[in-house]
């Protein structure tokens, strides 16, 4: 055979095992949005309840050109059986295949959340969606769950994403369903018809503090009974079938259900609307069963049950959502081990999805609500919190929180943590493993600085300073540690800074005023380095100027050295800093610390 027939055959063989990367033409008939006309009679098909397809019918209002934005259509339509009325747009539904005369036009997508008498509804054209498979799959999806653009340059600390703050401001945005004003059109909007976020073994108190970070993103974050599917198979997803998915699986479940749009071969397409508007992405895949449709006045959802992860969503988009069946996604094991406050221990483990913005978010999530199962009734506790994170080529970091009354203070510090780490921009990462142990003990502890007290007098060069802390427990117990800091013999005529307090305050010192990092390696180090929230720190100070690299103090330098690292030239993730630590000790506390104090010493010969 010659060398372009062998070539050939080899093309026709790849494309006929499914692993040619882009679908071949739809071979379902399409109608041109140019052909759709107002008044024309539609059906878009669902499932309401089991597997059954039904169909339902709708009268074309019109079509707006410009919508999800330029040159991205919507099609109007109104629905005319009395069900779809009485439920108006349902979450779930998007992705509903839409036909005039046996062609395709699009994906239920879009609706008014609070009907009267009427349900509107808006679908994104099929063309649009289609063009979603032209961005192609992100490279080595198989094994990197992320695919973040790669930086060569310095960056602070501060600057990384802190998904906790981002909690905040997305309470701000978070209305659906709320009482609004003129200026914040909830009522009047076009929405996205909400994906049903179905969390299956968390009860709703555990999703309260989270739910909004959900909302702002389109997704109906709810506590529902939720089961599995096991007898559903890939080929149970089909135009019209319900797809959902799977964000963590195992003994707790998180899963968005939607509904295909589009198949020919192991491509599919579904939603009309984007899911996590992550681009290009990494979300296993599964059949889904719906148990009935709960009609709300605020927004009626399908409940539904997922099979078995049978493929992979690759590409996350403004119109569409586009994946594969038989495409594998790295997933990251999952665990939890909680010991009670009567040495019972509770295990829970599963698999999580791999995503940069939401893995983090639903880690904790799901930590919270085992922590919530685990107690029988509120306590006065005290929350030992250990984090075990294992990315692949590196070290696995392990950090430790110790808090009292809630343990979401700890949890929000572990979700700002993940989440810095996930979105780099430095290079992808592959979380394989991530594990919490949580021990929970009464009674609660937590301490606070009662008293300091200077017991030497006038601090002298070369002799210690001795200092009295006493401390106070949260049950008004105190105590008294004494503590001796060497001054310096060269030190006369200096005035140092004496500092006692938490290991944040510590931390922070030093950082310096700019801590940079420039690669994942030292973003993992700096957590790596962050002190014990269970011990008060005692830090003696010079002030200097100095800079700090790779996590090392460079204290002392000659004029030379100084002026090199200040220079623009210098590529390094430099810090300045104001000072210098001279000596440093600390002392374990019955629970966490908090507070912090400094003294002006100034020293004599």
């Amino acid at each position: 055979m010659k060398r372009v027939g062998i070539i050939t055959f080899l093309i026709f063989c790849a494309s006929a095992t499914g692993l040619w990367a882009k679908p071949s033409a739809p071979q379902t008939p399409i109608m041109p949005l140019s052909e759709i006309k107002p008044g024309m009679t539609a059906t878009w098909r669902t499932v309401v309840a089991g597997n059954e397809i039904e169909e339902y019918n709708m009268k074309i209002l019109g079509v707006s050109q410009n919508f999800a934005g330029p040159d991205e259509p919507v099609i109007i339509a109104e629905a005319l059986d009395d069900s779809q009325i009485l439920s108006g747009p349902v979450g779930g539904m998007s992705g509903s295949p839409c036909y005039i005369d046996g062609k395709l036009i699009g994906a239920y997508a879009y609706g008014y959340l609070w009907p009267k008498e009427q349900a509107l509804i808006g679908i994104t054209p099929i063309q649009n969606m289609l063009r979603v498979f032209e961005k192609g799959r992100p490279e080595d999806l198989a094994s990197s769950g992320s695919v973040p653009a790669s930086s060569s340059g310095a960056m602070h600390i501060d600057e990384l994403p802190r998904p906790s703050l981002r909690l905040k401001q997305n309470a701000e945005l978070a209305n659906f369903g709320a009482t609004t004003n003129a200026d914040n059109a909830t009522f009047s909007d076009l929405k996205p018809a909400p994906t049903p976020l179905i969390a299956g073994g968390i009860s709703a108190q555990a999703l309260e503090p989270f739910r909004a970070y959900a909302q702002a993103m389109n997704l109906d974050l709810m506590s529902a009974p939720a089961g599995s599917a096991p007898d559903l198979t890939a080929s149970d997803i089909q135009p019209g079938s319900p797809v959902a998915g799977v964000l963590l699986n195992g003994d707790f479940s998180i899963v968005a259900t939607g509904t295909c749009t589009w198949r020919e071969g192991n491509d599919f397409l579904a939603f009309g609307h984007p899911f996590l508007m992550g681009g290009p992405t990494n979300i296993p895949v599964a059949p889904a069963e719906i148990l009935t449709v709960v009609r709300s006045v605020p927004r009626s959802f399908k409940l539904s049950n997922a099979g078995p992860i049978v493929g992979t969503i690759y590409q996350d988009r403004l119109t569409a959502i586009a994946g594969e069946v038989g495409l594998t996604s790295p997933m990251t094991d999952y665990a939890i081990n909680i010991t009670d406050p009567l040495g019972g221990e509770h295990h829970y483990s599963g698999t999580l999805f791999q995503n940069d913005s939401m893995s983090p978010y639903i880690a904790v999530l799901g930590l919270y609500s085992a922590v919530n199962s685990t107690l029988e009734s509120q306590q006065d506790l005290t929350y030992q919190l250990t984090m075990t994170a294992d990315y692949e080529g590196y070290e696995p970091l392990v950090w430790s929180r110790v808090s009292s009354s809630s343990i979401l203070s700890s949890l929000f510090e572990a979700w700002d943590m993940l989440g810095m780490l996930a979105e780099n921009p430095f290079e992808p990462t592959n979380l394989k493993s991530l594990k919490f142990d949580v021990k929970l003990s009464t009674p609660r502890e937590s301490t606070i600085m009662d008293r300091l007290q200077i017991l030497s007098g006038q601090a002298k060069a070369g002799e210690p300073v001795e200092l009295a802390i006493r401390l106070k427990s949260y049950r008004d117990e105190t105590s008294r540690e004494l503590v001796k800091a060497p001054i310096p013999t060269g030190a006369a005529g200096e005035t140092l800074s004496l500092f006692v307090g938490d290991a944040a305050a510590a931390d922070r010192i030093d950082d310096g005023y700019s801590p940079t990092v420039s690669t994942f390696g030292e973003i993992l180090d700096y957590f790596r380095a962050r002190r014990d929230n269970q011990r008060v720190y005692v830090k003696l100070m010079r002030s200097a100027h100095g800079y700090r690299a790779h996590g090392q103090n460079l204290e002392d330098l000659p004029p030379s050295a100084r002026s090199l690292l200040s220079s623009s030239k210098t590529v390094e993730p430099i810090a300045s800093t104001r000072e210098i630590t001279l000596w440093e000790t600390s002392i374990e506390t019955p629970g966490s610390f908090s507070g912090s104090h400094r003294f002006s010493l100034p020293v004599q010969n």
